[in-house]
Parts: structure tokens; C-alpha cells; sequence
């Protein structure tokens, strides 16, 4: 079945298990938040396990949280594998999974927050704080990985 946000769901010979596809952007216009977590909560009451495969450059912070989230939050057993790539927010939804498993030739890829400002002086001047504020959606990161709080421009440091 596919909803109207490019969420595909599948269901193999198991029918223990239900397959999400989650491919493309994650945002309002491709994979919304909104509409995964419409399908996923109606799959928790067919199916205790629930793979998810990503191939996604990524998306919208927001709408990827609220993702990353509900998979945390869900009653079934979630294992997420990286098909092609999983990069910005798709790498923090990957490590939502129970298990995360990886092909060998797929890519896995993190960055720091990055947006753009403009606008008068006291705009300009506010973008410190949105900054640091962002720092915290990279806490998915410190739960599986060791790094340190600490973080430069380039790299976890």
C-alpha cells in the first residue's frame, strides 16, 4: 500500500513482519512525519516486528525527530537497515532501530546542523542560540557511538 507521502509498506511471506521503505526526502513533501507515523502506528496492531529500510539523503530536523521518536516509542520490535545511504537526519532516524544493520557498499553519513540566516542585525545576532539549540538533535549520536559532548565545525572531536 502506498500513502501520499511516498511511504511504501510491505508485507513478505512472513507475516510476522511488515517492511516500511522509507526512501526520499523526510519532510512535508515526501516522507512526512505526520503520515509515517500514521502508518506505523497501524502496523503495531498486525505485526510485533517491523524492519525499516533507508535510502534517504535526509530532510527536515523536525519532521525526522518526530520519526526517530515514534520509533522509539513503538510497541513492536523495529530493526532498521541502510539499503544506499542514510545521511544527515536519515542517519539519526537509522539509529532508532532496535538493530541497525548496514550493506556493505551503502553510506552512512552525519554533519553538523546547517541552515542559513538573513535579515536585519538582531536577526544575524539570534543565530548563536539557534545553533547551539540545534547541537542537541545530534544526542542520537551519543547514545551509540562514543564521542565526546564536545563538537568542532569538522568532525566530533
Amino acid at each position: 500500500m502506498q500513502s501520499q507521502s511516498n511511504i511504501l509498506i510491505i508485507n513478505k511471506a512472513n507475516s510476522d513482519v511488515a517492511e516500511i521503505l522509507l526512501y526520499g526526502y523526510i519532510g512535508e513533501f515526501d516522507l512526512s512525519a505526520n503520515a509515517f507515523v500514521r502508518e506505523l502506528r497501524a502496523l503495531e496492531k498486525d505485526y510485533s516486528k517491523i524492519n525499516i529500510r533507508i535510502n534517504s539523503a535526509g530532510g527536515s530536523v523536525f519532521e525526522g525527530i518526530a520519526i526517530y521518536n515514534a520509533i522509539l516509542s513503538s510497541t513492536a520490535e523495529i530493526n532498521t537497515y541502510i539499503d544506499g545511504l542514510a545521511a544527515s537526519m536519515a542517519s539519526i532516524i537509522a539509529l532508532a532501530g532496535k538493530r541497525v544493520y548496514i550493506s556493505n557498499n551503502a553510506t552512512y553519513m552525519t554533519h553538523l546542523p546547517s541552515t542559513y540566516t538573513s535579515g536585519n542585525s538582531d536577526n544575524i545576532k539570534e543565530a548563536p542560540a539557534f545553533w547551539k539549540a540545534w547541537k542537541k538533535q545530534c544526542y542520537p549520536y551519543t547514545l551509540h557511538v562514543p564521542v565526546k559532548q564536545k563538537m568542532n565545525a569538522r568532525r566530533f572531536s
